[in-house]
């Protein structure tokens, strides 16, 4: 390869990789918030649970 295609190599694959990187962080960053919020919702519901059939 000639110097001026390793050139615009190492130009032009940070600015296809960094949209690539950004949609991946917020994929994962969303994932992992919702599986926290089941997590919680699941830990609340256990506690806030009552027996009523003693009335």
């Amino acid at each position: 390869m000639s110097w001026q295609v390793v050139t615009v190599l190492l130009l032009v694959v940070p600015v296809v990789l960094f949209p690539v990187a950004l949609v991946w962080f917020l994929n994962t960053g969303g994932i992992t918030g919702a599986i926290g919020d089941i997590r919680r919702k699941r830990v609340h519901s256990k506690v806030e649970v009552r027996d009523d059939s003693e009335k």
